[in-house]
C-alpha cells in the first residue's frame, strides 16, 4: 500500500465527519489514528518516509474546491497534530482548474502532506449528458495532480467527496434534473468517488 492508499481511508475518515457529525471532534479522532502505528502495510522505505514526517512540525497544504476552502476540518487537524497549514483551494475549481492552480497554492507552499478534494464540480452539466469534467479525465487529473505533489516531495492524501442533499443541490447549483439524464446524482457522484479510490489502488 503506498502512502497516499493508506491516507485516503483517513481522509475519508475526516470528510465523512466534517460534512456528517457537527459536533463530532474530528480533529481528536483523526490526530489520535495518525498518532498509531497504522503503518504496517507500508513497505520500509515508505514507512520512514512517513515517520519523518508525522507529523510535529511539518506543513500541510489543503487543496481542492469549496469543500476543501470553507471546511474547517484542516485547521482543526492541523492545530491537534501542531502541524503548519495552508488552505490553498477555491469554490467552484474543478480537477483541471486545480492543476492550473497547484505551482502558486501548492507547490509555492512547499508542503509536506497535501489532500486532494475534487469533484463535484467536476460532475455539473453544462448541457444533457455533458459534464464539464467526464469521469475518465477527472482519473487522469488526480493522477497528474498526484504526481506533482509527489515530485515536490510531498505525501499526496486523496480524499473523496462528501454526500449531499440532493434538494439544495440542484438549487444551490442551478442545475436541472433533465440535464442528468435520468441519472441518480447521488450515484453519479459516487462515479467519481469510485473514480479516486481506483486510482488510488492501481498506484499501490
Amino acid at each position: 500500500m503506498k502512502k497516499y492508499a493508506l491516507f485516503l481511508i483517513i481522509c475519508i475518515f475526516i470528510t465523512l465527519f466534517a460534512s456528517c457529525g457537527p459536533n463530532g471532534d474530528v480533529s481528536e479522532a483523526v490526530s489520535g489514528v495518525l498518532s498509531e502505528d497504522v503503518i504496517e502495510d507500508v513497505s520500509e522505505e515508505e514507512s520512514e518516509i512517513i515517520e519523518e514526517k508525522i507529523l510535529d512540525g511539518s506543513k500541510l497544504v489543503v487543496f481542492g474546491d469549496s469543500i476543501t476552502a470553507l471546511g474547517s476540518w484542516g485547521k482543526s487537524v492541523a492545530m491537534d497534530c501542531n502541524m503548519e497549514y495552508f488552505n490553498g483551494a477555491r469554490g467552484g475549481i474543478t480537477s483541471a482548474e486545480g492543476l492550473l492552480r497547484f505551482n502558486t497554492f501548492v507547490k509555492a507552499r512547499d508542503p509536506d502532506f497535501v489532500t486532494l478534494c475534487f469533484g463535484m464540480n467536476d460532475l455539473l452539466m453544462t448541457a444533457k449528458d455533458t459534464p464539464k469534467c467526464a469521469p475518465a479525465a477527472f482519473k487522469r487529473n488526480m493522477k497528474k495532480l498526484v504526481e506533482k505533489v509527489r515530485d515536490i516531495g510531498a505525501i499526496p492524501l486523496i480524499v473523496t467527496t462528501n454526500p449531499l442533499d440532493v434538494d439544495v443541490f440542484f438549487q444551490s447549483q442551478g442545475q436541472s434534473p433533465a440535464l442528468y439524464g435520468g441519472r441518480d446524482v447521488l450515484e453519479w457522484l459516487d462515479t467519481y468517488n469510485e473514480a479516486a479510490r481506483e486510482l488510488a489502488s492501481e498506484l499501490e
